[in-house]
């Protein structure tokens, strides 16, 4: 688990990362909310969460200080989990022939020419090069044991990767959940406490694009307004979900909230925004 701090004009964050497989620690500072990253916004993952390994120790930190949990990240489209579940694949795959790769070429460094040698080299790194920022990420100095992020950069980059493996699809999420927070969490929070909340996020290490998406709303609302959402996430996904934990992980104060996300229209070559003369028309659509 590593963490960062960031600050926008309305809220103050606290973002954590972890990897799904771990744990992860309690906040570093205390906060007024806590918003996890769940695959879906429902009842179910509310109990799911709570049953999840990885969010247990901060939940329980949530519940001592009776803070409200937020569930803002939508689930995935059909098209989108078909992709992840090709992703994983192929991932998979590509690190099993890449080892296999690296592993004989250095068994037979000796039986191989140096431009053979240096081939191999790099056909492995080639193949491992996807898993390579994940690693970096969690193993790099300063980067995990509960520690702050001391190397962004690592991090920017392992984001990047993610983004072009899941096809845009991390982003997407990012910039969902950065809206809620940033648009309704955030001044709802303000109008209650009386002073500037501190939100904390609890997020696997392939988000770490959403602090940039916090602290920048020109570049969220492009992302928003220019992409057609239902391709990466559920149609339910302006849902959230407010609540509260007791001490035996029942959800109490349940609240749901809808959120308004405006898309630019998309163009039909069909019907242009100027009409066309009969010549132009039939010129531009005629069969080929």
């Amino acid at each position: 688990m590593a963490w960062i701090t960031t600050e926008t004009p309305n809220a103050k964050y606290v973002l954590i990362f972890s990897v799904h497989s771990g744990e992860t620690e309690p906040s570093p500072t205390p906060f007024d909310a806590l918003i996890l990253e769940t695959t879906g916004v429902s009842w179910n993952n509310a109990l799911g969460a709570y049953n999840d390994p990885q969010y247990q120790k901060i939940l329980a930190q949530a519940v001592r200080g009776q803070k409200t949990i937020w569930l803002t990240d939508p689930g995935l489209s059909e098209k989108a989990g078909r992709w992840g579940k090709t992703k994983a694949g192929i991932l998979g795959a590509a690190t099993a022939l890449g080892s296999n790769v690296l592993i004989r070429a250095l068994m037979n460094r000796k039986k191989m020419t140096r431009r053979q040698f240096l081939s191999r080299m790099a056909i492995s790194a080639g193949l491992l090069s996807p898993g390579l920022p994940i690693a970096l990420s969690i193993i790099a100095p300063g980067q995990s044991h509960s520690e702050e992020i001391r190397h962004p950069s690592l991090w920017k980059k392992r984001t990047q990767i993610s983004d072009i493996i899941y096809g845009g699809l991390t982003t997407v999420r990012n910039a969902i959940t950065a809206e809620k927070a940033e648009t309704r969490i955030a001044p709802l929070l303000r109008k209650e406490l009386g002073r500037k909340p501190v939100i904390a996020m609890a997020w696997g290490v392939g988000h770490y694009g959403i602090k940039e998406l916090l602290e920048n709303p020109q570049k969220r609302k492009k992302i928003l307004e220019e992409t057609r959402l239902t391709d990466y996430v559920t149609k339910d996904y302006p849902k959230a979900i407010r609540f509260r934990l007791d001490e035996s992980g029942n959800p109490q104060e349940e609240k749901e909230y809808s959120f308004s996300f405006y898309q630019k229209p998309k163009k039909d070559p069909l019907k242009p925004s100027s009409p066309l003369s009969r010549r132009e028309f039939f010129k531009k659509f005629r069969p080929k």
